[in-house]
C-alpha cells in the first residue's frame, strides 16, 4: 500500500558541499524518485474541477476528489447538511459572543422543540437564567422572588409556574434590580392550588417587558 513517504526522505550528505562527488548521490536521487512516485500514487486527482475537495478513501488508500464533504458523522452535499450516525443530533455552535445568524426565512417542516429547564427550587429567591433555556418551569410552594437574568436584546423567556399552595405571591425582577414591567403593574399569582400561571418576559435592550396568563387548569 502506498503511504506518504515521510519516513523515507533522501539525505543531503552528498549534496551539501561543492566538493561532494555526484556519483555518491545516486542512492538519494533514486530515493527521491521513489518518494515522488509514492506521492503521485497516493493522490487520485485526475481532471479536477472548480470547488472540489480532497478526501481520504480508506478502501483504496488514496486521496480522491469529491464535490461533497464527508466528515466524522457529517455530510455536506448539494445544500444539505446531514448527520450520518444514527440518532445523532446536528449541533451548531459559536465561540465567545458569536451568534448563529439566519439572514432569510426559516422553513420548519415539522414542529421545533424548545429546551425546558426545570428549576430545582420551589420558593425563596429563584433565578430564571435566559442563557440556560427559553422555557423554565417551577412548582411554587411559597412566596418567591424571580430574577430574570442573562437576557440578550431581542430574547424572550417563558416561565411556567405550577401553583402548589394557596395565596402565594411572586416578585418579578431582573439582574439589574429593575422590576419586570407588566400591564397595570406587578401581577398577582393565581391563588388556587393545582393551577398554572404562564409568565413571558421579553427584553428589548432597555426594558424587560412581561405578560402573564393565569389560572390554567
Amino acid at each position: 500500500m502506498t503511504t506518504w513517504p515521510s519516513a523515507s526522505k533522501a539525505t543531503t550528505t552528498h549534496t551539501d558541499s561543492g566538493s561532494d562527488s555526484p556519483r555518491l548521490t545516486r542512492t538519494d536521487i533514486n530515493q527521491n524518485i521513489l518518494n515522488t512516485n509514492d506521492i503521485i500514487d497516493i493522490f487520485n486527482i485526475t481532471s479536477p474541477v472548480d470547488r472540489q475537495i480532497l478526501q481520504y478513501n480508506q478502501s483504496n488508500a488514496k486521496f480522491e476528489l469529491s464535490s461533497d464533504f464527508v466528515g466524522q458523522g457529517l455530510t455536506i452535499s448539494n445544500n444539505n447538511i446531514t448527520t450520518t450516525r444514527s440518532n445523532d443530533d446536528l449541533v451548531l455552535g459559536t465561540s465567545g459572543t458569536g451568534q448563529i445568524v439566519l439572514n432569510d426565512f426559516c422553513n420548519f417542516k415539522t414542529n421545533y422543540i424548545e429546551k425546558i429547564f426545570a428549576i430545582s427550587g420551589t420558593s425563596g429567591s429563584i433565578d430564571v437564567d435566559a442563557s440556560l433555556a427559553s422555557v423554565h418551569k417551577i412548582t411554587l410552594n411559597d412566596n418567591t422572588t424571580f430574577t430574570f437574568k442573562n437576557f440578550l436584546e431581542g430574547q424572550s423567556v417563558l416561565l411556567i409556574i405550577n401553583i402548589n399552595g394557596n395565596t402565594k405571591t411572586a416578585t418579578f425582577t431582573t439582574d439589574g434590580s429593575t422590576l419586570v414591567k407588566f400591564p397595570s403593574g406587578a401581577p398577582t399569582l393565581t391563588v388556587a392550588s393545582g393551577q398554572i400561571d404562564l409568565v413571558t418576559v421579553f427584553y428589548d435592550g432597555t426594558n424587560h417587558i412581561g405578560n402573564i396568563v393565569q389560572g390554567i387548569q
